[in-house]
């Protein structure tokens, strides 16, 4: 499952010192041969993190995911209900206030029901928050199949973390040219960090998202906490009761036109 960004819980959204390569006085070749080799061991950091996960034949066997839990934000906790499908769709429901909000994905369109945001009826969300919906429902993560995505890895070197322990630090240069800078453990490979730049209302700011208490389903490693900063810069924490791997999702529950009930 893919390692999942969340919006701002609450309000008008519902969901939400790196160590570099020294700049070294080197012809372009030699350049080249550095870039060359921190891509290479970036890729066997990669293929060390896939197997820590349960291999890629377990990570591909898996096409949709249902998770329940809660989130906290700004003093409040609410219940939600998600799902994944592969590769790319995602929606999520809460209910705040007695108010039923739904944020979906269906690959190419993201679209939400939020009353708080004056969307009683569903609705394109703005593209600030669809940015962030495009990326928390790509199902494998990051760093799986990278190459085929078109993306680009440098190894960064490794950074301590806030809980003890070290992480290799890697840069990935996605295909539309955003850059995320994504921390992989260097006991357990799994990926503990991540970091992009992300830009609201004018301001820019970097927005860290942390994973933590990993479990087992079905063979596949994944979080059950996930917390750190959404899109507005409000702090946040998403805790997974339940994951369901085993969940019959159609298609068109992702879409703006399909039934509400379409999920078996």
């Amino acid at each position: 499952m893919g390692c999942i960004l969340v919006k701002r819980a609450f309000g008008a959204s519902v969901l939400g010192a790196a160590a570099l390569l020294s700049v070294i006085a080197v012809g372009p070749g030699g350049q080249r041969a550095l870039a060359g080799s921190a891509s290479r061991k970036a890729d066997r950091i990669i293929r060390k993190h896939i197997k820590a996960r349960g291999g890629m034949k377990t990570i591909k066997a898996i096409e949709n995911v249902k998770v329940t839990g809660y989130v906290q934000a700004e003093g409040l906790e609410v219940d939600f209900t998600l799902w994944l499908q592969r590769p790319n769709r995602g929606r999520m429901e809460v209910t705040i206030r007695g108010l039923e909000i739904i944020q979906a994905y269906d690959g190419e369109v993201a679209w939400w029901i939020n009353p708080l945001a004056g969307a009683s009826e569903p609705k394109e969300m703005p593209e600030v928050f669809a940015r962030s919906m495009r990326r928390w429902t790509e199902f494998d993560g990051p760093l799986v199949n990278y190459k085929k995505k078109r993306r680009r890895v440098e190894y960064v070197g490794q950074q301590g973390l806030r809980e003890g322990g070290t992480a290799h630090e890697i840069k990935l240069t996605r295909a539309d040219g955003e850059v995320w800078h994504v921390f992989v453990h260097t006991e357990t490979y799994l990926e503990v960090m991540r970091t992009y730049e992300q830009t609201y209302q004018g301001d820019t700011t970097e927005v860290t998202t942390y994973f933590s208490d990993f479990t087992e389903v079905k063979g596949l490693k994944t979080p059950r906490v996930i917390e750190g900063l959404d899109v507005t810069g409000t702090p946040f924490k998403m805790v997974f009761e339940t994951i369901d791997t085993g969940v019959q999702i159609d298609r068109a529950f992702f879409t703006m036109t399909g039934a509400l009930d379409a999920e078996e």
